[in-house]
């Protein structure tokens, strides 16, 4: 999916959709795969709850403070996160 997309669980005829496709040998990637699904289901949950508050704003300005609970090492992909939202 383009970045930004909005996704749902699945599309109008309750086909589910992958978000992510990895093609390979399992134990080639296996070792990755929870830092990639900790990484997507952050990111989209911070996206998706930028972009909601975003939308109840309207037209007020919003800015994000969610750094101030989080590991100062994850802030990039937080607020890379908050802007695609």
């Amino acid at each position: 999916m383009p970045e930004g997309t909005i996704f749902r669980p699945s599309d109008s005829e309750g086909v589910r959709v992958p978000v992510m496709v990895i093609e390979g040998e399992y134990g080639k990637f296996a070792v990755l795969e929870t830092a990639l699904l900790g990484l997507v289901c952050q990111a989209t949950g911070i996206a998706t709850k930028a972009t909601r508050v975003k939308m109840a704003a309207g037209e007020k300005q919003v800015l994000g403070f969610g750094l101030r609970r989080m590991h100062p090492a994850m802030s990039l992909m937080i607020d890379r996160a908050s802007y695609i939202g």
